[in-house]
């Protein structure tokens, strides 16, 4: 029973749904049905032809009287964009209702410049006049005998009646046989029945003599003596797709020079080294420095595996605690010494401020202040690596002769997006694409020299060697002292071969993998790295490595804005609010 009633219920609720959702959809189709319901009593226009324009030039003031029958908030009017194989360029001048400046948007639609006339959500009923003043041009036609004007004047695509269309235009040229002829219906009648036509010397009047119905026009055509009016030229026709293509070629050309200029400066040397594993330092080459020619860029985790690389050799000690929120302490142990490169000395230096054994800093205080440090370093080393030969045109190096090289090229593609207000869309088109291509050759400008390839190829090697060192390692039970493979040419797996490598293992990000094949390695801690860890291992020292990473590139990385507060936590700095900028409206 209770079941039966719900099925009711349900089945009652259902069919009130359906009936509010049809008398939804009725009443939609009704109010869409509704804006368009409304006639048109009169159409009048006066048109004011001149040669201001060579091929025709006319200012055109409609006034539309209207009734509606429901509530409206305004009307649309699409004007003709072109005429045959001519642009007619419209240009608005004034909107009006029953006197008053209305508010209008204009956009493009199926070649036709459409005015939407109106306010949003301000309807309005009743009869209203509508005055639409604009402007055309390119509306003559030429013939051998006479020049030709032929217009419709209220179009055909209308879904309302009009009572009357009449339409008065005024030229300075005079009418010749056959002077003008009129049509009133749809598209394609030819019948003059409907309309009726009034000359003078060079004016004329044209009104319909009864009703047009929606889809219909009164159209007209007027003959005028030739010369007032002059055809433009083959090269006035085309001078927009001539000088389209002239930019467009220019653009090529750019492209062109661009990828010379990259074949000769940036298309790197063919590498017949082929990569195979490589168990050894890269010789007279910081790690910095290796990394910087193997990626073209220096890194936060670069300077992190320099940070160890120093440490292992005996510059530096660390020490992280493993609270709550892990902190980080480098102690200085030895002051650089001629063993240390350039830029080894700036990362100490910027690092410890006295320079002076037992001086220690954490790194967590360090936060957002070595940025401009890391700036420093890729300079410096830029220009080592440089001197070691290593570049033809090195990535500091590229940018400038980037700019050297390209500038006539970037002025070309500036030219050609510019030039879209003028010429048309094409060479804008191109020109953004082209430009793009143009700065991805000067994106790889950079060019080592073979020196410079042998290094990239070394650290490949390197680096494979660390990605298999995990996969060829030899079960736990061997000997510590064993080789790390099969191969008995190998360095014999030991703290120093581990340490020897790490730097490099932390540069690729494989620190992890690396200390899982020496897991049995120490039997104590390093002596550069102190942890809070009970049982140490190597896997416990790759994690603290990974953490000391992190607070290494926050400390060389800019500060970023923050929605904290600047009085509270230190958050605070020069630029590091909002505001600023500048202003505008809409």
């Amino acid at each position: 029973m209770k079941n039966f009633k719900l099925n009711v219920f349900n089945r009652l609720l259902l069919a009130v749904v359906f009936l509010a959702s049809g008398l939804f959809f009725n009443s939609s189709i009704a109010t869409a049905q509704g804006v368009q319901d409304f006639i048109i009593n009169d159409f009048t226009t006066n048109y004011s032809l001149s040669n201001q324009d060579p091929q025709g030039f006319m200012e055109i003031n409609e006034s539309i009287s209207l009734s509606f029958s429901g509530q409206n908030q305004g009307i649309f009017r699409s004007i003709p964009s072109k005429y045959g194989d001519y642009k007619t360029n419209p240009k608005i001048i004034d909107v009006k209702r029953d006197g008053e400046i209305e508010p209008y948007i204009t956009y493009e639609e199926n070649d036709n410049l459409v005015l939407k006339i109106g306010t949003a959500g301000k309807y309005i009923t009743g009869a209203h006049n509508y005055e639409i003043s604009y402007s055309v041009e390119n509306v003559i036609r030429f013939y051998d005998n006479h020049d030709e004007l032929y217009w419709d004047v209220n179009g055909d695509e209308w879904q309302q009646p009009f009572t009357s269309v009449n339409v008065n235009v005024d030229s300075g040229v005079a009418l010749v046989d056959p002077y003008v002829s009129c049509f009133a219906g749809s598209y394609g009648d030819n019948d003059n029945s409907g309309c009726e036509v009034s000359t003078n010397s060079s004016n004329f009047e044209v009104k319909t003599t009864k009703s047009l119905q929606p889809k219909q026009t009164l159209s007209f055509v007027a003959a005028y003596e030739k010369g007032y009016f002059t055809p433009l030229s083959w090269w006035e026709n085309n001078w927009t797709y001539i000088a389209a293509a002239f930019i467009v070629l220019l653009q090529l050309l750019a492209l062109l020079m661009a990828y010379k200029k990259w074949q000769k400066y940036g298309k790197d040397y063919d590498s017949k080294n082929e990569v195979v594993p490589f168990f050894g330092r890269p010789k007279k080459v910081s790690v910095m420095q290796a990394s910087y020619v193997a990626n073209n860029k220096l890194s936060p985790k670069d300077i992190t595996a320099s940070i160890i690389d120093l440490a292992i050799r005996g510059y530096i000690k660390i020490s992280e605690t493993n609270d709550k929120k892990p902190k980080h302490e480098l102690e200085l142990v030895k002051p650089p010494d001629t063993s240390n490169s350039e830029d080894e000395k700036i990362l100490i230096e910027s690092l410890f401020t006295n320079i002076k054994v037992g001086e220690k800093v954490k790194l967590e205080d360090k936060k957002n202040k070595l940025f401009k440090v890391q700036a420093e370093l890729k300079n410096k080393i830029d220009e080592l690596v440089r001197a070691k030969g290593f570049y033809d045109l090195s990535p500091k190096k590229s940018p400038i002769k980037f700019a050297k090289e390209y500038a006539l090229g970037m002025l070309a593609m500036v030219a050609g997006i510019l030039s879209a207000f003028v010429v048309g869309p094409i060479p804008a088109i191109t020109g953004v694409v082209i430009l793009i291509l143009v700065i991805i050759f000067g994106a790889l400008m950079t060019k080592r020299s073979l020196e410079g390839e042998r290094l990239k190829t070394h650290m490949e090697g390197l680096k494979l060697y660390l990605d298999i060192a995990q996969k060829d390692r030899l079960k736990a039970h061997d000997a510590v002292a064993a080789p790390l493979s099969s191969d008995r040419n190998q360095p014999k797996r030991d703290v120093k071969f581990y340490e020897k490598l790490l730097p490099f293992a932390v540069v690729y990000g494989v620190e992890k993998s690396w200390s899982k094949a020496f897991s049995d390695i120490y039997n104590q801690p390093p002596e550069w790295y102190n942890g809070n860890w009970n049982n140490f291992s190597t896997a416990a020292l790759a994690s603290s490595i990974g953490n000391t990473n992190k607070v290494t590139t926050t400390a060389f990385s800019p500060p970023s804005s923050s929605s904290s507060s600047g009085f509270s936590g230190g958050g605070g700095f020069s630029g590091g609010g909002g505001g600023g900028g500048g202003g505008g409206g809409w």
